[in-house]
């Protein structure tokens, strides 16, 4: 039996042309604001490549439709689901200069917090982190 279901690279193509045309874009601006040769991309858009952009590419294509770069990675189909860090290695790494019984404290701290109020310390829910390169493109 055939399986008829569009690959991640059919639906990765279709969104690129699908988003340049809403923004009303042509093949050669969006290549110039990216960066990138205007035939490299009309091959990205066709299906004509054999294998997935690089990573580089797929960053300022990003950038040329205004999309964030988790966007392209998922409709490539990579994972994107972030996986907060430890709260220990976190504090360590911003906060090195920190004793150890301070870094210990602030942890024991957090799950007391997240025992009292019912909450996971390991990090935002979908759609709440702050970092989210759209929310910070449109606050500025």
């Amino acid at each position: 039996m055939k399986d008829d279901a569009p690959s991640a690279a059919d639906e990765f193509r279709k969104y690129i042309r699908a988003r340049r045309e809403e923004l009303g874009l042509s093949i050669r601006q969006v290549a110039k604001k990216a960066g990138l040769d205007s035939g490299g991309l009309t091959t990205i858009e066709n299906g004509r490549t054999v294998h997935s952009p690089r990573p580089e590419t797929i960053r300022r294509l990003a950038y040329a439709l205004d999309v964030p770069v988790t966007e392209l990675l998922s409709r490539i189909g990579y994972d994107v689901t972030p996986t907060p860090p430890d709260l220990r290695s976190y504090l360590c790494e911003q906060y090195g200069h920190l004793p150890e019984d301070a870094i210990a404290a602030a942890c024991a701290y957090v799950e007391h917090l997240a025992d009292e109020y019912a909450i996971d310390p390991t990090g935002p829910v979908d759609r709440e982190d702050e970092n989210d390169e759209r929310a910070i493109r449109t606050s500025t």
